[in-house]
């Protein structure tokens, strides 16, 4: 089954861009016939046709699509190794005339892009399976996928516990509520979290998703279901592989040195 994003991607700036306009003022929809798409797509509108039946498959609405086609046109911009490239991701209630997505549909189009590796990093995952669902989906059907999480486990204010009480404890309700598939992902923590002395304590507050060591979203928004879909949140996508391998090399040197700890 060919891959939705790429047969996407490979159509021309133009045509990405008319077909979002008629995506988000509803003149089109994941549903429409390959007629109905030939006036943005001509002769690819049976490709394009099947590309939007595999996203509805896959649970997109016709507002996560227009993100998506929105994305790809942007995509379709190939800069050099050293060249940034920019997207601003805003989500929220609308304002005239400035442009605003859910996260969520934002995320899931990077999880579509990917090839060999997802990096993310998040402060808080609750309520989260069904936006990381879709990713496990991906992890199955690719398994030679490589996915890391990094994640924030923590010490309550009166929990007098040893670390390691408190990681399976962590672990017990990770995978029965936010990733109760397999395979499973690498999961890492940052053990400073859990010192006993307060002054000591340190939290892995970042939150970000890096694909393919070429494209990262640094982002406000936690992996909840209100920060994904509801909340105000602000992010920018930077499509360069300086800047995405810069920031994945640091993570990596964090698990090799051991200051992250990986979760069993």
């Amino acid at each position: 089954m060919s891959d939705p994003l790429a047969i996407l991607s490979a159509l021309p700036p133009d045509a990405l861009a008319s077909l979002a306009e008629a995506m988000q003022n509803g003149w089109i929809r994941l549903t429409s016939s390959p007629s109905s798409l030939a006036n943005q797509v001509g002769g690819s509108a049976g490709l394009v046709g099947a590309a939007f039946e595999q996203l509805r498959l896959a649970g997109f609405t016709d507002p996560q699509a227009a993100t998506l086609l929105s994305v790809a046109r942007s995509i379709h911009v190939k800069g050099s190794a050293g060249e940034t490239l920019a997207d601003l991701v805003l989500s929220g209630p609308d304002v005239p005339g400035i442009p605003t997505a859910a996260t969520d549909a934002v995320v899931q189009s990077l999880f579509l892009e990917a090839q060999s590796e997802i990096v993310v990093a998040g402060y808080a995952f609750h309520n989260a399976r069904g936006i990381l669902e879709p990713l496990a989906k991906r992890l199955h059907e690719h398994p030679l996928l490589r996915i890391i999480l990094h994640v924030d486990i923590s010490r309550g204010l009166t929990d007098t516990s040893t670390e390691q009480n408190i990681v399976l404890r962590f672990a017990q309700d990770f995978w029965k509520r936010q990733w109760p598939w397999q395979p499973r992902p690498e999961v890492w923590y940052d053990p400073r979290a859990l010192a006993m002395n307060r002054e000591e304590r340190a939290c892995l507050h970042a939150k970000f998703i890096a694909i393919d060591g070429r494209t990262v979203l640094i982002t406000s928004a936690n992996f909840t279901e209100a920060a994904q879909r509801r909340n105000i949140e602000v992010g920018i996508i930077l499509r360069s592989p300086l800047r995405t391998q810069q920031l994945t090399r640091y993570f990596a040197g964090l698990r090799e040195s051991g200051g992250l700890r990986p979760l069993s």
